[in-house]
């Protein structure tokens, strides 16, 4: 494809630190107890416990929580079987807690960095911006699979399908994908909107194990489309829709848990790879080989109706 090094430049220089008050931990677990080096993107040494509790990394890099990134280098050399963490905690306005692993390494020496970022709705701006942030991560990730503006996403996550949408899309963690299938209506859509149910496709459709709710949402897609070929003859809700399909519209439901034939209806075949039913193909080599009505097809070597073949 085309070289976008300077395009991804740019979006990566727009990047601003987070003002979210969540804090960065460090564990180190080993087979005996004793100490370990630390040091802050090279600076000077401190001296950590092994198999204590949390330490807190601000205590090893003072600007920890308003750098987009630092480098937390561990030098166990002395002690074995050592895993070393970097934990992030974030406090919900409830006051309950969650905990992110952000790296883990089972080396004596190990470097753990952090990635503290978001993106602005415009360059210099000094603020973060959920929608740019989501839309930036989503877009460089796409691109190379590098990861922006983790912490601040999930931290500041809301109940949408498009969010939870783009952080399965991103992360590939099964709690943001196990959510937004929960979400999904009897008719296939997602919240009756266009856009949601586009997004929640683009991220279902990465996993073979979600193809039911990806197929039955791209059938009620299917459905909305306008006379005219456009959804809402919105120019962006239908750029998004054939983002989503690329430009394939499954004409066929599918039956829910098919694995052989016996799964299917009369005349259908099972596909075992996607659990798909289709049209049971014939094979001929002559008429012979057909029912009465139809005639073999001596270039694609299947049974067809007679009036249709020519």
């Amino acid at each position: 494809g085309q070289d976008t090094s300077k395009e991804r430049g740019w979006l990566n220089s727009t990047q601003i630190a987070t003002t979210a008050a969540g804090k960065f931990y460090i564990q180190i677990i080993a087979g005996q107890d004793g100490t370990c080096d630390a040091t802050c993107d090279g600076g000077n040494k401190k001296t950590i416990k092994a198999n204590s509790d949390w330490i807190d990394a601000n205590t090893i890099c003072s600007t920890i929580a308003t750098s987009i990134s630092k480098t937390i280098s561990i030098d166990c050399t002395n002690l074995q079987n050592v895993i070393s963490s970097l934990i992030y905690n974030v406090q919900a306005g409830d006051g309950s807690n969650t905990y992110y692993i952000l790296g883990e390494s089972h080396d004596s020496k190990s470097i753990l960095a952090t990635q503290n970022s978001c993106f602005p709705a415009k360059k210099g701006d000094s603020t973060c911006n959920y929608d740019a942030s989501e839309y930036a991560a989503w877009a460089l990730n796409q691109i190379d699979k590098s990861v922006y503006a983790l912490n601040y996403l999930r931290g500041n996550i809301k109940a949408s399908t498009i969010d939870y949408s783009l952080l399965y899309s991103i992360t590939q963690n099964m709690v943001y994908s196990d959510w937004l299938k929960q979400q999904q209506k009897p008719t296939g859509s997602f919240q009756d909107d266009v856009k949601g149910t586009a997004f929640a496709i683009l991220a279902l459709k990465q996993s073979t194990a979600d193809f039911n709710y990806y197929n039955n949402a791209t059938l009620w897609l299917q459905k909305k489309r306008s006379p005219d070929y456009s959804w809402n003859s919105d120019i962006f809700n239908t750029a998004l829709v054939l983002i989503a399909f690329q430009g394939n519209i499954p004409q066929k439901a599918i039956v829910a848990g098919c694995k052989t034939d016996s799964d299917c209806p009369l005349g259908k075949s099972c596909n075992a790879t996607t659990g798909t039913c289709a049209v049971k193909l014939v094979t001929c080599a002559t008429n012979a080989d057909c029912k009465e009505g139809e005639v073999c097809d001596t270039v694609t070597k299947t049974c067809k109706e007679a009036a249709k073949l020519g």
